[in-house]
């Protein structure tokens, strides 16, 4: 489970470089269409804070899904050194061997079709 939160983490973290750099972006293009203006038209500011709201909404979603991550991990990582896998390593070699087979009679049998 742990790997699978590390996953997601991963994963939110690409999003949020993505959102911050367009955020960043979107924000600089507001400061030169707004400037030192004292009118500017809304058919041209409105679209963009549209964006931007949206792009921080997005944001913030993410930061409250690492949050959750955060407190998960650390729930698990209480239980983490209590935990003694009950497989020996080579049980588990065995497994992955069964599991490759498996997968490759699937591919064998989909490309028969």
């Amino acid at each position: 489970y742990i790997q699978t939160l590390k996953l997601e983490v991963a994963t939110s973290y690409e999003k949020v470089k993505i959102c911050v750099n367009t955020h960043r972006t979107d924000i600089d293009d507001l400061k030169r269409h707004i400037g030192g203006k004292n009118s500017v038209s809304k058919e041209v500011v409105y679209p963009k804070f549209d964006i931007v709201a949206r792009n921080w909404k997005l944001l913030y979603e993410e930061y409250q899904l690492l949050q959750s991550c955060h407190q998960v991990s650390k729930v698990l990582m209480k239980f983490r050194k209590s935990f003694e896998p009950s497989l020996s390593q080579e049980l588990v070699v065995i497994a992955r061997k069964a599991a490759l087979e498996i997968g490759d009679r699937r591919k064998y049998l989909e490309a028969e079709k």
